[in-house]
């Protein structure tokens, strides 16, 4: 059973890359995000977008993104209070999702992993405890409309306005984000 279900995504892959080896293409840029979180506010962010274009209108879309986001978990103060904490949590971001483009709009679907760097506490009265905030890596979903505008050089501006949401604890938020995107090969 696993040798069918490799050789199928082969045959896919190679269907995919020689059906359309004369329209692909790979874009390079900068991206800035501002999103406004559900729970928490405003948490801005940049980055490095990668397009991978292997038809006409499909592709992937990735890259490396660096966010600011404010947290307010529940945790138990020095005296053994339960009450919400003020922090900062600094994260990065790898995103990996299919693209559908046209000449009007743009639409992606997908997922990124956002994985935990630091935290910076806002308040000194929870020098003990704090072990009770989790930093495990967590999975967003995120969908996309954007669109393409060719600037002379090979280059594309592309703002977007993105929802993404977070699977296991429900939080999640709305961006509008600008890339600025280098065609490369």
């Amino acid at each position: 059973m696993r040798g069918r279900s490799l050789l199928l995504t082969s045959v896919i892959l190679l269907w995919l890359t020689g059906s359309s080896a004369q329209k692909s293409s790979w874009e390079i840029g900068v991206k800035s995000i501002h999103e406004i979180t559900f729970s928490d506010g405003y948490a801005p962010g940049a980055g490095i977008p990668v397009v991978y274009r292997i038809g006409k209108h499909g592709g992937l879309e990735s890259g490396c993104y660096y966010k600011i986001r404010p947290s307010h978990p529940l945790m138990v103060n020095n005296s053994g209070a339960l009450v919400k904490q003020k922090l900062t949590e600094h994260t990065l971001i790898i995103p990996l999702s299919y693209r559908y483009d046209s000449r009007f709009i743009n639409f992606s679907v997908g997922a990124a992993l956002e994985i935990f760097l630091s935290k910076r506490y806002n308040s000194v009265e929870f020098a003990t405890l704090r072990n009770l905030y989790s930093t495990v890596p967590e999975l967003i979903s995120t969908a996309s409309i954007s669109k393409s505008f060719t600037l002379p050089g090979s280059l594309v501006l592309e703002p977007e306005i993105r929802f993404s949401a977070f699977v296991p604890n429900g939080d999640g938020g709305w961006g509008l984000n600008v890339s600025l995107r280098k065609k490369i090969f």
